[in-house]
């Protein structure tokens, strides 16, 4: 029995010894293969396996960025995994640095701005919308679909006045606080100005408003759990507004999350992988409900005999208009349809027409934090 003990103590020894060595011999590797990479910029030190994700962990992902431009300058890099190549992330604060990276031509060097990823691949952001997607054609193509609409002269009219209507909304609600205190009140401009962007590309993209003034300003008024809402609008649309809005948030920090190691997502951070995968497939889920709304409201809109074309002049109904709905519908009129032929248009898929929608009106938004509408208007 004794020495049945001392020869799993001594193999015990040996097994630690032998992942010590393991471990020593990749660290000594790593940095190895860092301090002899090529293309070095400046950046904080990385630790194996994890990258720089811990000083993230630590301070916080802003607080660490502002960090890393302080100390190295407009240019710096870091790692969000222990992969030195795919896992390298450079950050250019610098605008003049900026033109070659975006420039539209096609001989660009830099037509993909994010490498091929395990985890966007998981969460379906590899091979859609035109930011993060690492499949040229794929890019291309949704390129050239985008590119016209947001280039139309009639939506860009449109979004004159939808600003326009928006700030005048904002500039009623500060009068309304204004004559509601005895006192002058201070304004938090950001915070204002953050809901007025959401409510503005969310209304240009999907033809809808996602009341985020209008949940913000009761919680300057409602502080007694009471609801304040417009005549016109019922609280099913708030609900749907609110889940809008905590999808979007939920978007942003997948589009964080996934550039863990793929490891690590599915081991230690299984719950929050899950958790975003589901969130993701939420979000997906509404827009496509939402197209398939406007589907039907354009087609019937169309029935009895309404110009859409000067109606719609959302993202959602143009993408609808011009490659989807038209085509293959056997009531529509015929003068209609053999305009539209004439154009030489392609039928997309609802898939399609949602990853561009979802990248359209979130990259219209800043990556700060979003309070939930429901929050706001219900308590």
């Amino acid at each position: 029995m004794t020495l049945l003990t001392s020869s799993i103590i001594v193999s015990t020894n040996e097994l630690f010894k032998f992942i010590l060595l393991i471990l020593t011999l990749y660290t000594a590797r790593f940095y190895f293969r860092y301090f002899t990479r090529k293309n070095k910029v400046p950046g904080p030190l990385p630790f194996p396996f994890f990258g720089t994700m811990p000083y993230s962990y630590i301070v916080g992902q802003y607080r660490f960025l502002n960090y890393c431009y302080e100390k190295y300058g407009t240019l710096f890099e870091i790692y969000v995994g222990d992969d030195l190549n795919t896992n390298r992330e450079i950050y250019i604060c610098k605008p003049e640095l900026l033109e070659k990276i975006f420039s539209s031509s096609t001989k660009s060097n830099f037509l993909l701005r994010s490498p091929n990823n395990e985890g966007m691949n998981e969460f379906g952001f590899g091979k859609s919308g035109m930011v993060v997607n690492s499949d040229l054609s794929s890019w291309r193509r949704n390129r050239m679909l985008s590119v016209p609409l947001l280039m139309n002269a009639g939506f860009l009219k449109t979004q004159v006045h939808v600003i326009q209507e928006l700030f005048q909304e904002m500039e009623n609600y500060w009068k309304l606080l204004n004559d509601k205190n005895d006192e002058k009140i201070i304004l938090d401009f950001t915070s204002w100005m953050h809901r007025f962007a959401l409510d503005v590309v969310i209304t240009s993209s999907l033809g809808r408003s996602s009341y985020a003034l209008k949940s913000f300003y009761n919680t300057f008024t409602q502080s007694d759990g009471t609801i304040e809402k417009n005549e016109n609008t019922s609280s099913i649309e708030y609900d749907s507004s609110d889940l809008l809005i905590r999808q979007v948030k939920s978007f942003f920090k997948a589009l964080r999350f996934v550039k863990h190691p793929s490891w690590l997502r599915h081991t230690f951070l299984i719950y929050y992988n899950n958790f975003y995968l589901n969130e993701i497939k939420s979000l997906n889920n509404s827009i496509e409900n939402f197209i398939k709304l406007r589907r039907e409201e354009i087609l019937l809109e169309i029935k009895n005999g309404k110009n859409v074309q000067e109606d719609r002049r959302d993202i959602m109904s143009l993408f609808l208009l011009k490659y989807s709905t038209i085509k293959n519908q056997d009531y529509v009129d015929r003068k209609m349809t053999k305009r539209h032929t004439e154009e030489n248009f392609e039928v997309v898929t609802d898939e399609v027409i949602r990853s561009n929608l979802i990248e359209i009106f979130i990259g219209g938004n800043e990556t700060r934090p979003i309070p939930s509408a429901k929050k706001s208007m219900y308590t």
